[in-house]
C-alpha cells in the first residue's frame, strides 16, 4: 500500500513536476470507467500541463489538436477549474488550473 502524502514524505525527495504528477494520475485512473467529458478534460489538462511553462500552446496547435480556437480552449479550462470536476485531479494540477483561470480573468 503506498504511503499517504505528507510533508515529511515530500521533504524526502524532489518535488515532482506537473507532467509527472499528471502521468501518475493517469496511471491510477481506470480509463474504461471515464465519461466522454472526463476524457476530454484529461486531454485538455494534459495539453495545458505540457505547454504551460512555455506560455501555453500555439493557436494553430490548439486548433489542430482540439478543433477549437485558443480563446475557447482557455474558456473550457477556466470552466473546468471552477467546476466540481476539478476535484478529480491532484491538488497541484487543480492549483495550476485555478491560477490560469485567475490570470485569464485579470486579462479581460
Amino acid at each position: 500500500m503506498p504511503a499517504p502524502h505528507s510533508s515529511s514524505a515530500a521533504a524526502a525527495g524532489p518535488t515532482p513536476t506537473l507532467p509527472r504528477i499528471f502521468d501518475l494520475f493517469l496511471q491510477t485512473t481506470d480509463s474504461a470507467k471515464k465519461t466522454a467529458a472526463e476524457i476530454d478534460d484529461d486531454l485538455m489538462v494534459e495539453f495545458f500541463i505540457r505547454w504551460n511553462r512555455y506560455g501555453g500552446g500555439p493557436e494553430e496547435h490548439i486548433m489542430t489538436t482540439f478543433g477549437i480556437t485558443k480563446s475557447i480552449y482557455l474558456e473550457r479550462l477556466r470552466t473546468l477549474a471552477r467546476s466540481d470536476r476539478i476535484n478529480r485531479y491532484p491538488l497541484d494540477i487543480a492549483r495550476a488550473l485555478n491560477t490560469l483561470a485567475i490570470k485569464e480573468v485579470r486579462k479581460k
